[in-house]
């Protein structure tokens, strides 16, 4: 007989369970039944959080995301950040979450491609305050002035989510990129990205 748990403590669960049944299986290896077995409830409960192996999917990419935006605000919040260093440690854990890396979720993913436009569609979502906040910021210290600065952000980050897919980047074409798309000053980002832009050579 199951335990009986509160339903946001099962639904969080599920989710945790899924994730690495679907690291260890691979996504179109698992289902629902070998997930609700794993957790040790009935098929029927899992369908009452869940109506779909679509929507597990979707609630792990979504807690995978919540997770690296964590991680993300807990490294912009260092008061020695300026604002260039900030845009480098957004590209640098944008590549860190994005599934042509070797973390975990990149195993999830590689192969699927729905999921893939889902973990980056979600990313970019949960990471509007942070652009806001960063624009603002650069904004009055006279930077990012440029017409639109949010949507030449998330146009540059996500013409590099289709470059990435093609091959790796250098850091002085992945500065160059964000330099010109959000008028910064030539050579601003990249004379200090070796400390900031670990996934780049």
């Amino acid at each position: 007989m199951a335990e009986h748990k509160l339903p946001e403590i099962r639904k969080q669960e599920i989710i945790e369970t899924a994730f690495a049944l679907f690291v260890e299986k691979g996504v179109e290896k698992t289902s629902v039944t070998q997930i609700a077995k794993s957790v040790g409830v009935a098929k029927g409960l899992l369908y009452y959080y869940f109506k779909s192996k679509d929507e597990i999917l979707e609630a792990v990419v979504e807690d995978l995301c919540k997770d690296q935006i964590e991680i993300l605000n807990e490294s912009l919040s260092h008061q020695e950040y300026d604002v260039l260093d900030k845009v480098l440690i957004l590209l640098n854990t944008f590549s860190d979450i994005h599934p042509y890396h070797g973390l975990q979720q990149a195993h999830l993913m590689q192969d699927d491609a729905y999921l893939i436009a889902l973990f980056h569609k979600r990313y970019l979502s949960f990471s509007e305050k942070i652009l806001d906040d960063l624009i603002e910021e650069g904004q009055s210290q006279g930077y990012f002035q440029i017409l639109h600065p949010k949507l030449m952000f998330v146009v540059t980050l996500e013409g590099l989510y289709d470059l990435m897919k093609m091959r790796r980047l250098t850091r002085i074409e992945i500065t160059d990129i964000m330099e010109q798309s959000l008028g910064l000053p030539v050579h601003s980002l990249y004379e200090r990205s070796d400390s900031y832009l670990t996934n780049f050579y």
